[in-house]
């Protein structure tokens, strides 16, 4: 790859060129691509791991230093967001293994697709704030701290919502008189 041309492009996008963030895109996807899928995962979660790089890459146009290597900032958050998929993806079938272990002991039809409706139904009870932050730190596997920066808030108010949030599911739950062995394990740290 040409370093003048893409130290111009960087200099462009930096200054909110979409036009230049497309010729960018052009010339280095196939460098991201490559290295999500080096990374071991599936054509279709490179693409959207890709998509996200250059999402976070723009978002984050202003901090670019064309003297610098964008590539290697590129790359940098290409292999973040792998792994923060890996990650969210390993909580995931943790979570999905719970339920089947706990649901191994009960004599209910079709019983993963009955937990994770009531589950959803639950979580749509919830406040929007806490509702919202349930989501994104279970389902989608941010931190705390993403969430906080993602919203705008401190650390310590997600923290708090989430508390607040489990606290609600638990209350939903009792009402609602679902045992403590149908969903406790997914809520409780």
């Amino acid at each position: 790859m040409d370093t003048k041309k893409i130290s111009k492009l960087s200099y462009e996008i930096k200054n909110g060129s979409e036009k230049d963030f497309k010729t960018f895109f052009e010339i280095s996807h196939a460098m991201v691509f490559s290295v999500c899928k080096k990374m071991g995962l599936s054509n279709e979660n490179v693409e959207e791991v890709v998509q996200d790089t250059y999402i976070q890459f723009w978002k984050q146009r202003d901090s670019i230093d064309e003297n610098k290597g964008v590539m290697g900032l590129l790359k940098v958050i290409a292999k973040r967001l792998v792994i923060k998929k890996i990650n969210s993806k390993e909580r995931l079938l943790e979570l999905k293994d719970n339920i089947v272990n706990l649901n191994k002991h009960r004599s209910v039809e079709t019983p993963k697709l009955i937990n994770r409706n009531l589950l959803s139904k639950n979580i749509e009870k919830l406040p929007s704030v806490q509702k919202q932050i349930v989501n994104l730190f279970y389902m989608e596997g941010l931190t705390t701290l993403e969430i906080a920066k993602y919203l705008g808030v401190t650390g310590r108010t997600v923290e708090n919502n989430l508390y607040r949030a489990r606290k609600n599911l638990k209350v939903i739950f009792n009402n609602e008189n679902l045992t403590k062995s149908s969903f406790y394990d997914f809520i409780d740290e």
